[in-house]
């Protein structure tokens, strides 16, 4: 791939072009190798992701015509500002969706279904970890909590008493907006909820995988494996961004939320339900993410660091 020498960085870049996001059609932005017709061209770009790729001819008057380079600045030598131009790539990659979707086991193991009681689908049990100096079952907000839903009963794998593991005892809020074209919106970073419980409720282990060794900050190309309840084996991936910025309908119809600085695999390896399973690093069995949704070309996350 071409220098980056005086260029912009990937953060910047992201930061730059954010408001495309607000957008019809423009779902997700990343930094990463222009490619045309399949084929690599050694130029660092910025990628465009979109539901469905339109000619000129076709789009709408709210539509963002995509421009063939981005022209940014950089300080160059003695304090000089350079302009630098940056090539855009168009990517089709479908709508972004919210994996949400049976084993009963005790201890209650990652990668299992769980579900609380209130929300209308079901998701996968993360990971039991110590997290922010708290043993917690950790999975997404919108598995079980949709901003709210505290104390609820959180079951694995389905409702009923014989299945409660413990209640939501937490979550990371999520902004989120009535429209898809909210042209300033928050960024928000997490899609997390927990459950506080003992190794004796459950276990540490993630099924397939083993007991990760602990918690920490995700590094691009590093690969990763992860087992999600709908899923139901160990799939590997390369973490190909830390900076993906999207947007989508969360947690459903009607309610749209923006995120940044989101973990991209370089695949789309998860289904529909896989929401809530732990990213965890081949490298030292570290917990790196947790799985948040994906699309028709990969699937993405957020992080759990700083804890």
């Amino acid at each position: 791939m071409n220098s980056v020498e005086n260029t912009p960085s990937e953060a910047a870049l992201i930061e730059a072009v954010k408001p495309w996001l607000s957008r019809p059609n423009i779902v997700g932005l990343d930094v990463g190798e222009k490619t045309v017709n399949g084929q690599p061209t050694d130029q660092r770009a910025i990628v465009v992701h979109v539901v469905k790729k339109l000619p000129l001819a076709q789009l709408g008057a709210e539509d963002f015509p995509i421009p063939e380079a981005y022209a940014a600045h950089v300080l160059g030598p003695d304090g000089v500002v350079l302009e630098v131009t940056v090539p855009t790539d168009v990517v089709e990659v479908g709508q972004p969706r919210l994996d949400i979707n049976n084993e009963r086991i005790r201890p209650a193991e990652g990668g299992y279904q769980i579900r609380a009681e209130n929300m209308n689908g079901s998701g996968t049990l993360g990971v039991n970890i110590v997290w922010a100096s708290k043993y917690r079952l950790m999975t997404n907000n919108h598995v079980i909590a949709c901003n709210g839903n505290a104390g609820a009963d959180v079951y694995q794998p389905v409702n009923g008493a014989n299945n409660k593991i413990g209640v939501v005892n937490g979550f990371i809020p999520v902004v989120t907006y009535p429209n898809s074209t909210e042209p300033h919106p928050h960024y928000n970073t997490q899609d997390l909820a927990w459950t506080y419980l003992t190794p004796a409720v459950g276990s540490p282990e993630i099924t397939q995988i083993g007991v990760p060794s602990g918690v920490r900050a995700p590094v691009a190309g590093e690969s990763v494996v992860l087992v999600g309840k709908q899923t139901g084996t160990v799939r590997k991936a390369k973490i190909a961004s830390l900076a993906y910025a999207t947007t989508t309908e969360w947690p459903g119809p009607g309610s749209y939320a923006w995120f940044d600085t989101l973990i991209r695999l370089d695949a789309n390896v998860t289904q529909p339900g896989d929401s809530g399973s732990a990213y965890v690093a081949l490298s030292d069995g570290k917990v790196v993410g947790i799985h948040v949704g994906g699309n028709a070309a990969f699937s993405f996350g957020c992080q759990l660091a700083p804890y």
